[in-house]
């Protein structure tokens, strides 16, 4: 028997037939309508979208479309021979993406034109520059040799006795292998004790301070400088030393790419920008480590100059530090990848996690070539499995393409699906397990 929502009316036979009815179809068409709500979020579908016509519309989704000199598209036109480059930010995993242009009717064609799409983050995908060195401010030892990196070159003291001159202890040398001093220039002599070379610190007043082109530059405080050497590097000496050199106007805040904590807030530090972390989620998606955060007072905030939210959609700030899965470590600087070919090469230019990717990224690739959607028509799209993609490190999809001749696009857009197979309802059910474990057994 059905359940009866009104008992307390009598309908004659007919009437009652025509209420069974009604219910049947109710009850089915939520059924029907439950179905399809579950199925669009077992199997969703996410757009992307971006308009050359208007490029700073808020609407635009796809991010910074661009040629490999980082410059953007006027009005659509992208010139032939040279790298066009755009990217999409997505969570969950998906298996096909189909990319369509739609091109302005005097614009030539890219039918059979071939596009690439890797995935990792977008900081990680940069272009790879030279290796780095130690940083600055390094105090190394091999054997008997002492060594600071000044100015980026690897700069000898002369002996024992003009190292102990100039203040500085053997102890807070890090002792190095030849193959660690490899990545420096070498950089003279260190032999005059009545100057200081630069990039020497100090700690003066319980502050520290760094020596730059002749003038003492301060930490803003303990824990910036901390954030970048460590305290026995720095030579003590009292108040009177400040009278031996200028002092910078200028401070220095926190190793770029350091996360600091302030308030209920999260930010990102890089030169002398912040940038406020909009969620949880954003900041778990970047791969940042939680236990990496740094609590600041507000003098120390407010030293940066507060830019725009760090959302999904974002790339990672200079000097990020990423460990792929091979365990070589990258540093980015001015949208490079620098490699930093040992791990103690590394160990100086970062105190906190690195950002953990996977190396393949930067070989494994979906393709598909463009095609008309029909004879007249100026779309063009294709449709690339991603399967391949989705066991990779990172939220964000690269997008590259070299047309043969200049085009003229109106817009560009891109759909990602999830196929209707067995092995994507598992894969999304054990992330709904998943996700209830960290969000209940783990707090208990």
């Amino acid at each position: 028997m059905l359940f009866d929502l009104t008992p307390e009316i009598t309908l004659d036979k007919e009437n009652q037939k025509k209420y069974l009815y009604a219910r049947v179809i109710l009850y089915v068409s939520a059924l029907v309508f439950a179905f399809f709500a579950a199925f669009t979020i077992i199997f969703p579908t996410r757009y992307f979208s971006f308009s050359f016509l208007n490029p700073n519309s808020k609407s635009n989704t796809i991010i910074n479309p661009r040629d490999e000199t980082g410059n953007s598209p006027d009005r659509g036109k992208i010139m032939a021979n040279n790298k066009f480059i755009f990217d999409a930010t997505l969570l969950g995993n998906f298996s096909e993406a189909k990319i369509i242009f739609r091109l302005n009717k005097k614009s030539s064609e890219i039918d059979g034109e071939k596009i690439s799409i890797k995935k990792s983050f977008q900081a990680f995908l940069y272009p790879e520059g030279s290796p780095f060195g130690f940083r600055d401010g390094a105090l190394l030892k091999n054997l008997e040799n002492y060594y600071l990196v000044s100015n980026g070159e690897l700069r000898k003291f002369k002996d024992k006795n003009t190292l102990s001159l100039l203040g500085f202890s053997t102890e807070s040398f890090q002792e190095v292998s030849i193959e660690d001093l490899n990545y420096n220039a070498q950089g003279n002599n260190i032999s005059d004790t009545s100057t200081y070379p630069s990039n020497s610190l100090f700690k003066i007043n319980n502050d520290f301070y760094i020596l730059s082109d002749a003038k003492l530059t301060k930490f803003i405080s303990d824990k910036a400088y901390l954030s970048q050497y460590y305290a026995e590097q720095a030579i003590p000496k009292t108040a009177d030393f400040l009278q031996k050199y200028p002092q910078d106007e200028n401070q220095i805040g926190f190793a770029d790419g350091s996360l600091l904590a302030y308030g209920e807030s999260a930010f990102v530090v890089s030169g002398n920008k912040s940038y406020p972390i909009d969620s949880i989620e954003t900041f778990e998606a970047m791969g940042y480590k939680w236990e990496d955060l740094i609590t600041v007072g507000g003098d120390e905030i407010s030293f940066y100059t507060k830019d725009e939210l760090l959302d999904l959609s974002g790339a990672h700030p200079d000097g990020t530090i990423f460990l792929a899965s091979d365990g070589k470590k990258y540093i980015t600087e001015n949208k490079t990848r620098h490699f930093l070919p040992t791990e103690k090469i590394a160990a100086s230019w970062s105190k906190i996690h690195p950002v953990e990717v996977s190396a393949e990224s930067l070989f494994t690739l979906s393709e598909c070539n463009f095609g008309k959607k029909w004879i007249f028509s100026k779309t063009y799209s294709c449709i690339a499995s991603v399967d391949n993609l989705q066991n990779l490190l990172g939220k964000d999809y690269e997008f590259r393409t070299t047309f043969n001749e200049d085009i003229k696009a109106d817009s560009a857009e891109i759909q990602f699906k999830k196929s209707y197979t067995l092995s994507n309802l598992k894969r999304f059910v054990a992330n709904v397990i998943k996700n209830l474990k960290n969000s209940y057994v783990g707090q208990n």
